[in-house]
């Protein structure tokens, strides 16, 4: 494969870019992925890759919901598949995130549920979390026992009717090897 061209290489659920020397890679997750069977919102990875590395940048997109396309009224729950690296030795995130909206209240509740190469993280609890009636937005902090400082997250619906969304989040973990604090980050994107 040439480099500077996206390939489905041996994975025919996602797109592939090699950069110059194939080091700099980019990853996007097909909308017919079975992981993800989203219609309006992907993700991707990039970064440097060398042997035996994980990609160390997230981002997830899609179209966006317009204005007047969130629901005002009744209650949604959105299921979310959660990607991420850790700042320090490289470590692979996955995960999943709930997020529970009411529109009418313009309230949100939720939790993220982190796993390190397969091992858990533990619960982190939306906390101050800020979303209106109708608004296309939402954000909050995350919250976990044992751990005073806090998370982040910000994202927006994505859909005619909102019916996927997209976040990004960053939050503080203790690392299960060397017991110390340090932080992780990543996306995550789902759907009602």
């Amino acid at each position: 494969t040439e480099p500077g061209a996206f390939h489905a290489d041996d994975a025919p659920n996602d797109w592939f870019w090699n950069g110059t020397l194939g080091v700099h890679e980019v990853t996007v997750r097909k909308p017919t992925n079975p992981d993800l069977t989203l219609t309006y919102t992907t993700l991707a990875t990039y970064g440097t890759f060398e042997q035996d590395s994980v990609p160390f940048g997230w981002l997830a997109f899609g179209s966006a919901s317009p204005a007047g396309g969130v629901p005002v009224t009744g209650t949604a729950s959105y299921n979310a598949e959660v990607w991420g690296s850790t700042i320090d030795r490289f470590g692979y995130i996955t995960g999943t995130a709930m997020l529970d909206f009411n529109f009418g209240a313009g309230t949100l509740s939720g939790h993220l549920d982190p796993f390190l190469e397969g091992g858990s993280l533990g619960r982190y609890d939306f906390l101050n979390t800020v979303y209106g009636s109708g608004s296309t937005t939402f954000s909050g902090q995350l919250s976990k026992s044992g751990i005073a400082q806090i998370g982040t997250f910000n994202g927006q619906f994505t859909g005619p009717i909102a019916q996927e969304l997209m976040a990004r989040w960053s939050a503080p973990y203790i690392d299960p090897v060397t017991l110390q604090q340090s932080t992780m980050f990543g996306v995550w994107v789902g759907k009602d």
